[in-house]
């Protein structure tokens, strides 16, 4: 006599298989919604800033060709990297937004996975930026800091 419940098979089904139905199921749709709207508002920022910064540079050739050259680079080089990790971080965002909405559509527990693999992906850039601000803010914050006090 089998002492096992369930055979292997049905095991490692119930194991895999993720059902997501009733109240639980309303709210993943309203979060799915919702990271498309911050996606899409992200991207839109994104666009913004970089109008921004096209006249910021116009308005910084008016200096000189000194000023608005080192400075200019400069600026332009950091905004780059700061358009590229945001542009991820919203894309990152967008894919689990829409891996999420097809996975509640269709009960597809491929979307579901790829749609948790998105989100840590967001989440790890998110705490990647984090740990990089801290570090940003103490080098930063720090001479700033000792300045203020020497006032005093």
């Amino acid at each position: 006599m089998d002492n096992n419940l369930f055979s292997q098979e049905d095991q490692l089904t119930n194991i895999t298989a993720v059902e997501i139905e009733g109240p639980v199921r309303d709210t993943m749709q309203s979060v799915a919604q919702w990271t498309k709207i911050c996606a899409i508002s992200g991207f839109v920022g994104i666009g913004v800033s970089i109008l921004s910064l096209g006249v910021t540079l116009n308005m910084l050739s008016g200096f000189g060709s000194a000023l608005g050259s080192s400075f200019g680079i400069k600026l332009l080089l950091t905004q780059l990297v700061t358009f590229v990790v945001s542009f991820l971080i919203n894309l990152f965002l967008f894919y689990f937004s829409r891996n999420l909405n097809r996975s509640l559509d269709d009960d597809d527990q491929e979307s579901f996975v790829k749609a948790s693999l998105y989100l840590k992906n967001y989440f790890r850039m998110i705490i990647i930026m984090v740990i990089v601000s801290v570090i940003l803010g103490l080098i930063s914050g720090g001479s700033t800091a000792s300045r203020i006090f020497d006032l005093l």
